[in-house]
């Protein structure tokens, strides 16, 4: 049986699915810490804040070293059989919305979005409704 989707309705399925991503990946959890069924491949740092405030950017050319690291990344999941949305993946972003997150170099904060989706909420009348 070859699993494609996360079950709905099974008890302890989104820790065994977890568990199941986070064996696959245990080589490269420094790199690739998952979430249920997203996976963030952090690239390596390419600014560095200077203590006027500007940025002094590395001569090495990070890009190369992330492809390599998606790769190893990607190798891991093939080999175990996942499959990988290509729909959804991003490639050297500035910045990204992960899980309700805007994530950039300097630092994560709540997507803007998800924010006024939650301030939106109608109050409820009854416990239905919760």
């Amino acid at each position: 049986m070859q699993l494609t989707v996360l079950p709905q309705g099974w008890t302890g399925s989104v820790s065994i699915f977890y568990n199941d991503v986070a064996f696959i990946l245990q080589h490269e959890t420094d790199k690739a810490p998952n979430f249920l069924d997203d996976i963030t491949l952090l690239g390596p740092r390419t600014c560095y804040e200077r203590p006027d405030g500007t940025y002094e950017t590395i001569p090495k050319n990070p890009n190369i070293e992330h492809a390599v690291d998606l790769n190893q990344v990607l190798h891991h999941l093939v080999h175990a059989g996942a499959t990988v949305s290509a729909k959804k993946l991003q490639l050297c972003q500035p910045e990204i919305i992960v899980v309700g997150r805007k994530c950039t170099y300097k630092r994560q904060e709540p997507d803007i979005g998800t924010v006024e989706k939650v301030l939106e909420w109608l109050e409820c009348k009854n416990v239905l409704e919760v």
